[in-house]
């Protein structure tokens, strides 16, 4: 797996106008979701398509485009007041409907996790939480390594050098520790609290460096039991490279058991499309890939898209819609986590997609 990089996607068309869809999209869902009569459902709907259309005259548009998005505006009001889009129907078993799946996540998840990256005046808005409730004392780096063991079951965690076989983890600095485990803290998070335990990670390293066998220096590496993760990285990618190891291991988990998985995965994207390093020259994301280095080979293919569900990445959601070979592989991702574990439910999904699942989340299920 070993190497990894920050997805690097790029949106066709400036952000206002993607903040503008996505918008769009949360405000229709939200009336839909409201409980007053059809009739009047049907007029607010028909008030914002007129407020949208409106706002498409304004920008700087050609007359194709100008068509083309009041066409989907309509079609996107006419969707929304078809479907039902809460969840508790929507996906009810691992045998998911891809079709329903994407205009769940392109609808509701893309909106409702854009607003927290852009600004929504909530907690868990920006790029650094809230301070969450006690037990466990966010600000403590004793604390929070109180929680990583005694809620998620890891024997250590561990700052101090290690080295094995060429590969080569540095000392962190004690500047550098109590906003590493935030961020890998808020990440453990999302997974609940047996899953380690289950995958066999038992020991965190929190690294100023680390180097592989070729002396490239990486982001993270699983190697049982232990997970190394660079903790000199901004928050965001701290995120990113915890969710991306453990779905190294969820992978590897999950294939010692059925290796239907890779068979499945390989409808979207075959073996020889795979370019190993030279997917460094690739100026864009590719078609039917989360990011650049999913290029590099199916292993990494799973995991960039199963750090980008995990985090919720806004722009990996937005490409749902239209990318239907990603939003298969973000469906088997999905299959891939509940064949471990019975607590990747709807409720668990929506709450991820609404930006609910945070520092402590799952002591607050039990």
């Amino acid at each position: 797996m070993m190497q990894r990089e920050r997805s690097s996607l790029e949106y066709e068309g400036d952000i206002d106008t993607l903040k503008f869809w996505l918008g769009l999209k949360q405000k229709l869902v939200g009336i839909t979701q409201e409980n007053i009569p059809a009739d009047m459902r049907k007029r607010k709907l028909a008030v914002e398509q007129q407020r949208a259309e409106t706002a498409i005259l304004g920008m700087s548009l050609s007359d194709d485009d100008v068509k083309t998005a009041m066409r989907e505006v309509r079609e996107l009001v006419a969707f929304v007041q078809q479907e039902d889009w809460r969840t508790k129907e929507i996906i009810s078993s691992p045998n998911v409907s891809r079709r329903r799946f994407v205009k769940l996540l392109a609808g509701v998840g893309a909106g409702a996790a854009f607003g927290y990256l852009y600004g929504n005046e909530k907690e868990g808005a920006g790029d650094r939480p809230g301070t969450p409730e006690k037990p466990y004392d966010y600000e403590s780096i004793p604390s929070l390594e109180k929680y990583l063991k005694n809620v998620y079951g890891f024997i250590g965690v561990y700052y101090s050098g290690y080295t094995n076989a060429g590969f080569t983890c540095a000392p962190l600095n004690e500047a550098d520790k109590l906003c590493s485990l935030q961020g890998i803290a808020d990440q453990v998070s999302v997974y609940p609290p047996d899953f380690f335990s289950q995958l066999g990670i038992r020991n965190l390293y929190v690294s100023g460096k680390l180097l592989n066998e070729k002396g490239d220096e990486v982001l993270g590496r699983i190697w049982e039991p232990h997970v190394f993760i660079k903790g000199t990285q901004r928050y965001s990618d701290l995120r990113e490279t915890v969710a991306h190891e453990v779905d190294h291991a969820v992978t590897y988990a999950v294939m010692k058991k059925d290796k239907a998985l890779d068979t499945e995965w390989s409808t979207y994207t075959r073996d020889r499309e795979y370019i190993g390093d030279n997917f460094i020259r690739l100026k864009k994301r590719p078609q039917a890939f989360a990011g650049r280095y999913g290029k590099s080979n199916r292993g990494d293919d799973m995991a960039t898209v199963g750090e980008s569900l995990m985090t919720c990445d806004p722009e990996f959601l937005a490409l749902l819609k239209d990318d239907l070979k990603l939003a298969g592989k973000a469906v088997l991702t999905l299959q891939k986590y509940r064949r471990l574990s019975p607590h990747f439910t709807d409720e668990f999904l929506q709450d991820l997609l609404d930006g609910k699942v945070k520092f402590a989340y799952w002591l607050k299920k039990h």
